[in-house]
């Protein structure tokens, strides 16, 4: 019995590396305990109750032509269990705001099962509140990310949370909350690799482009080691030197708008209301709303949020640039 067993536990665990080698062709990333998904392979870290990374290869079977169905559920995972691995609750979760590191929408292609490992707990990270300007940017990777599958034939993706050095500053209910996210793709080209790597603050807004960076950093801010299957010689340049952004179909005007509800011709004049100038010891850069529920925040440098809630950042709103923001008659930029 006890050698059926070690049989049995053998030929389990040389499927599961079979199934993460396409995934990891381009490198494992050293980090988080990996574990084997229908789709995508996640380094999960119990110090977070989180994945550190997710990591995948795509091809244009893999993105589906129809969107996945929208019965599923974030759920706990018996993967996490076996490893003696210490996951968050769904419900908290869903309480503090989760993004899905891959995409549903990716993978449906690949069936129902994959569907449903997309909303594992193994999947899922927790976002600051008011993070949705980095949830619409994230959106829009994943739709230029399904896009370069379909356009260069397979694609290499590892993303994930930027995490501090003290992970319990930031946590939600002991639950890691990254300080920024991050993705990088790759892709074959006759005898070479490309990549392209983004940066995302957790303030982030805009078109993808304005989060292009060298791998290199985000290796400097995750510590993970990235593409070490790659040749050496070609990885040190990949790494060192930031990429233009690859073009999408359609142009990045197709994808999602960065910006969270409004157009680009809502952004540019949404509102009558015109915003008077803030106090000057406004510490977080607002002003005093021309009309009622209406309350400006500064994000980041240059970027403000409109929110109609009574607490900047939370409820129905709207993302813009400084530009926009002054064009609106916004005074208080500083």
């Amino acid at each position: 019995m006890k050698k059926t067993v070690f049989v049995a536990t053998l030929l389990a665990a040389g499927i599961a590396h079979a199934g993460e080698g396409k995934h990891l062709e381009l490198g494992k990333p050293i980090g988080g305990t990996p574990l084997t998904f229908q789709g995508y392979v996640a380094g999960y870290k119990s110090k977070f109750k989180a994945p550190q990374w997710v990591a995948y290869n795509l091809t244009p079977a893999c993105v589906g032509q129809k969107s996945p169905a929208n019965n599923q559920i974030l759920h706990a995972d018996q993967s996490l269990t076996d490893r003696a691995l210490i996951q968050a609750e769904p419900a908290d979760l869903a309480t503090a705001g989760y993004l899905l590191l891959v995409s549903p929408e990716n993978i449906s292609g690949l069936g129902a099962a994959a569907e449903k490992d997309a909303y594992s707990v193994a999947n899922a990270v927790v976002l600051e509140k008011g993070a949705e300007g980095l949830r619409k940017v994230w959106e829009s990777l994943n739709v230029a990310i399904g896009d370069w599958a379909k356009q260069y034939n397979s694609v290499w993706v590892v993303a994930g949370g930027i995490y501090p050095a003290d992970p319990a500053k930031t946590s939600v209910g002991r639950i890691a909350v990254p300080e920024g996210m991050f993705a990088v793709v790759a892709r074959k080209e006759d005898e070479s690799v490309k990549a392209i790597a983004f940066k995302f603050p957790m303030g982030s807004v805009g078109k993808l482009e304005k989060f292009i960076c060298p791998v290199a950093e985000i290796e400097k801010s995750t510590g993970l080691d990235l593409l070490s299957s790659v040749p050496a010689e070609q990885r040190s340049v990949i790494k060192s030197q930031a990429s233009a952004m690859w073009p999408v179909s359609g142009g990045q005007e197709a994808l999602p708008d960065a910006f969270g509800n409004s157009t680009a011709a809502d952004q540019a004049g949404q509102s009558a209301a015109k915003p008077v100038a803030g106090n000057a010891g406004d510490s977080s850069g607002g002003t005093k709303p021309s009309a009622p529920g209406l309350v400006w925040a500064l994000v980041r440098e240059g970027v403000y949020y409109q929110s109609t809630s009574k607490i900047a950042g939370q409820g129905v709103g709207s993302w813009m640039e400084e530009d926009a923001a002054k064009a609106m008659g916004f005074k208080g930029v500083k």
